[in-house]
């Protein structure tokens, strides 16, 4: 899926391009500007070194494990977890199953495809026993481990559970290592330009490229790798990233072909400079702990956004605002696209509900990429029998927000607002869920991509400590699978 015509992405910028003018805009809106300057320091810190050429043992490993400033290389920016494309608002809607994993309502979409299940496994105590390639190593001299999970729990490694000790001193032998930076800025990790142990567990498997996502950007995303990690495709090094907690995704489009084979390789080190971080009361767990799947996009895409919720002074009326980032990874302006937000009741709202009484309003205009919500109509807005799914999702339309922009070669920031007239609040007693889904369109034309975000109502505090009802945007997230 090579695309000649691809504008730039961070994947080839400088640190000093990284954040670009459309992303700090989108993070000044949301009030997360502070996130700025870590954002434009997580790619390209290692760009004037050589890159690993291919999985097997890595020269320069010191620069990507015990450098602090080097975070990552070749990700793309972190972003809502559920800014994730349907083909439809129905197929988001219907794929929305109460009390499953986000995983499993991701599968449900087209443009979705889970890696998770069995894996190639290669392990090795010390960073220098690693073969210079694997190209050598027979198929039937591979293990095999499951994924999302940690290889301690599959007969790999060991188990160790310590409070504020670091990790590799209590591992049998334990391992000499300095988490204070030196004169140079650098720590030292053990089996770093030693022959000291780091045990490092070497991931493989296929995949296909559906033929359908043909002219799409295809994206490989890992939810949660401990501690750092390298990934190559088809042998062609992609990136870096070290943080367990936080997700890494890659931008795959120029490896990779609509409707070819491919194979993903993940060289994961139990131990690097991300150990200052994580010496807390818990098990010191390894490998890919978290789901790993690929999507695809249209070019101009809606890469992230931000649903705030909030009340009135009397705590009756809310207000919804949504704060959105398009992304256009052509090489040239793509016009006017429109972004539409549906909220909806559904079986988790309270029932029994009439309509909005009023309209949404904003205050802002047109021009700055802001319109007024409004209270939609009855058969108004996308139909609920059309797409994919097990059915036509249930659930009244409260309101429909909608914004307009121009989508230049850096894409655009769109806010949306509407007031909702007394929402169903939420409590413990009450959990009162709504379903807000989003689409983009090139102005009058169908839509290119759908995605859905939950919101509810929530309690807060005022300063006199009373408990009075809030109104906001919840998702909830899984830890470790072990």
């Amino acid at each position: 899926m090579t695309h000649s015509n691809r504008r730039k992405t961070g994947i080839e910028q400088s640190s000093d391009s990284r954040l670009t003018p459309t992303r700090r805009k989108f993070l000044q809106a949301t009030g997360m500007a502070a996130v700025a300057m870590g954002a434009s320091s997580q790619s390209g810190a290692v760009a004037a070194m050589d890159v690993p050429s291919a999985p097997g043992r890595i020269s320069n490993l010191a620069a990507y494990l015990e450098d602090p400033e080097t975070v990552a290389e070749n990700v793309e920016p972190t972003h809502v977890t559920t800014a994730v494309p349907y083909g439809s608002v129905h197929a988001a809607r219907t794929a929305d199953e109460p009390f499953t994993e986000l995983e499993s309502r991701f599968a449900e979409s087209e443009y979705v495809q889970l890696l998770n299940g069995e894996w190639q496994f290669a392990f090795h105590e010390k960073p220098s026993d690693l073969p210079d390639s694997y190209a050598s190593l027979a198929s039937d001299e591979w293990g095999s481990i499951d994924v999302p999970g940690v290889w301690q729990t599959q007969g790999y490694g060991q188990r160790i559970y310590a409070n504020n000790a670091i990790t590799w001193e209590a591992y049998e032998p334990n391992q000499d290592g300095d988490l204070v930076p030196d004169g140079n800025g650098t720590v030292d990790v053990p089996g770093i330009n030693d022959d000291g142990l780091n045990p490092v567990g070497t991931y493989r498997r296929s995949f296909a490229v559906p033929e359908a996502w043909d002219g799409r950007e295809t994206f490989l995303h890992f939810e949660g790798v401990k501690q750092a990690f390298f990934v190559w495709v088809d042998g062609e090094y992609v990136g870096f990233r070290t943080g367990s907690m936080t997700p890494a995704e890659f931008d795959i489009s120029d490896h990779v072909e609509a409707g070819g084979d491919h194979q993903v390789t993940v060289q994961v080190y139990h131990w690097s400079d991300s150990e200052a971080l994580e010496t807390i009361d818990m098990f010191r767990y390894a490998g890919i702990f978290r789901s790993v799947y690929l999507f695809a996009t249209p070019t101009v895409h809606l890469r992230d956004f931000y649903a705030h919720t909030d009340l009135d002074d009397d705590y009756e009326d809310g207000e919804l605002r949504i704060d959105a980032e398009i992304a256009n990874y052509g090489d040239a302006p793509a016009g006017e696209y429109e972004v539409r937000a549906y909220l909806y009741e559904t079986s988790r709202t309270k029932p029994g509900r009439g309509p909005p009484r009023e309209n949404g309003t904003n205050a802002a205009g047109r021009d700055n990429g802001k319109q007024k919500g409004r209270k939609e109509p009855q058969g108004r807005g996308p139909p609920d029998n059309t797409g994919r799914g097990r059915g036509p999702p249930r659930g009244r339309k409260v309101t429909t927000l909608s914004s307009t922009a121009t989508v230049d070669e850096d894409g655009a920031v769109v806010t949306l607002d509407a007031d909702v007239t007394d929402p169903a609040k939420w409590s413990a007693e009450h959990p009162n869920l709504y379903q807000l889904a989003l689409e983009l369109a090139p102005v009058g034309s169908e839509p290119t991509e759908a995605m859905l975000e939950k919101s509810a109502s929530g309690p807060t505090r005022r300063p006199a400590d009373d408990t009075v009802p809030r109104f906001w945007s919840t998702v909830s997230r899984s830890i470790f699978r072990a």
